[in-house]
């Protein structure tokens, strides 16, 4: 289906890494979509980004923000104040990202295609190792406290180039109408750094809507260049988020389910795995 080329904000939220944002900005100036605005969103760094970026891309928008609200809020205060009509789209998009030239095509389209489709998401893959997968769809299992990307680490092949159902979006990259976001209600500020996307999706699902992986659309990730992909904090911060979105959205039964996994199986074995990647770093 040909999309009528509504017009799309492309939603570049920042924190310092003024080299990381320029690469990015850089692939977005060139994709093929007709009708796009691009505001990169700054999050009260503690650098130079601001300006130097400013000076190198006068032609797009800058929104500075006050303090530091993270990403969830830091999102949810940018829409506020941007002029965005209800029929246009929104796309979030991390700066540690490099876009293929026809990226949003693909994510507009799947939206239009059924009115059911409420979030659309791209293939994503490693930016240093761009023939493995870092999200190819993605699950969410409520009973043993599971969250987790369909085809990390694996080798992008055909099984992955398939339009499917996925049950979360991943903040990384997701295009959606700015009236269906209003009516989920934004993102929930109280998520810090990890779980925003997956308590958002979960609300979305629960409108009878569907999330759907489009791996037409291809764009390229620097895998936590924030916060270290081993370290304690980043660790730490998923699984405070991870248990305050099944506690959110678990019910009873289901909460008893995963308390039992998690205490049996799966933080013994993040932690054994986590200490074992530092003994690995140091040695």
């Amino acid at each position: 289906m040909k999309s009528d080329f509504l017009k799309a904000h492309i939603l570049l939220l920042t924190w310092n890494e003024k080299k990381l944002t320029e690469n990015c900005i850089n692939s977005i100036l060139k994709i093929d979509y007709p009708n796009f605005e691009l505001t990169v969103i700054d999050n009260n760094s503690s650098d130079d980004s601001l300006e130097y970026l400013y000076k190198k891309f006068p032609q797009i928008n800058f929104l500075k923000l006050e303090e530091n609200y993270k990403f969830a809020e830091g999102y949810n205060q940018a829409i506020k104040r941007i002029d965005i009509e209800e029929n246009e789209y929104l796309v979030f998009l991390n700066n540690d990202t490099i876009v293929s030239r026809n990226f949003l095509n693909p994510l507009v389209n799947t939206l239009q295609e059924n009115p059911k489709h409420i979030i659309s998401v791209p293939k994503i893959l490693y930016a240093d190792q761009s023939n493995l997968i870092w999200f190819a769809g993605a699950r969410i299992n409520l009973w043993l406290g599971l969250i987790y990307h369909i085809g990390i680490r694996k080798e992008d092949d055909s099984k992955f180039s398939f339009q499917s159902i996925t049950d979360y979006a991943t903040g990384c990259c997701f295009c959606i109408l700015k009236s269906d976001f209003e009516k989920i209600g934004g993102f929930d500020s109280r998520y810090s750094f990890y779980c925003e996307d997956v308590d958002f999706s979960l609300k979305a699902r629960s409108l009878n809507r569907e999330i759907v992986y489009n791996p037409k659309s291809i764009i390229l990730h620097h895998v936590s260049k924030s916060l270290g992909s081993n370290s304690f904090t980043k660790l730490s911060l998923k699984f405070k988020n991870q248990i305050k979105l099944f506690w959110n959205h678990a019910n009873f039964f289901q909460i008893f389910t995963i308390s039992i996994f998690w205490i049996i199986f799966f933080l013994p074995y993040n932690f054994l795995k986590y200490f074992l990647i530092r003994f690995k770093d140091v040695k």
